[in-house]
């Protein structure tokens, strides 16, 4: 899903996508690329893409699950953020917003052989 009201996140957080303490450049070298690159082989992609309605609310909790927003980022900010976009979203669009969502994800192995021993599953 990708965020239209730009302004309300340049308002709050400036024109530079920010994520963490720094800033946020999409890499130019495709994941895929990376992964080979170290290692991994049989690298498979699978794509879904659906078409959704959500509202005001929604697009601000989904937003503050990613770097691009996130509730960190805003800080004492969020409350006056989400009524803000809600408003602006509201006033374009009403309370039920059609968005094209993408669910993606890439599956590979790693031809080395990995200590199972030393992976922690589970455990933070």
């Amino acid at each position: 899903m990708r965020c239209r009201d730009r302004a309300t996140i340049n308002d709050f957080l400036g024109p530079v996508r920010r994520a963490g303490s720094g800033t946020y450049e999409h890499p130019k070298t495709r994941h895929e690329e990376i992964l080979a690159t170290c290692g991994f082989v049989q690298i498979g992609y699978w794509k879904m893409e659906l078409e959704v309605a959500l509202d005001p609310i929604d697009i601000c909790g989904y937003l503050h699950t990613t770097s691009f927003a996130s509730r960190a980022l805003l800080g004492d900010a969020v409350r006056e953020f989400d009524l803000r976009l809600g408003s602006r979203l509201r006033e374009a669009v009403g309370d039920s917003i059609p968005c094209a969502v993408e669910v993606a994800a890439l599956a590979t192995r790693l031809v080395e052989h990995v200590e199972v021993s030393r992976i922690r599953l589970g455990s933070r």
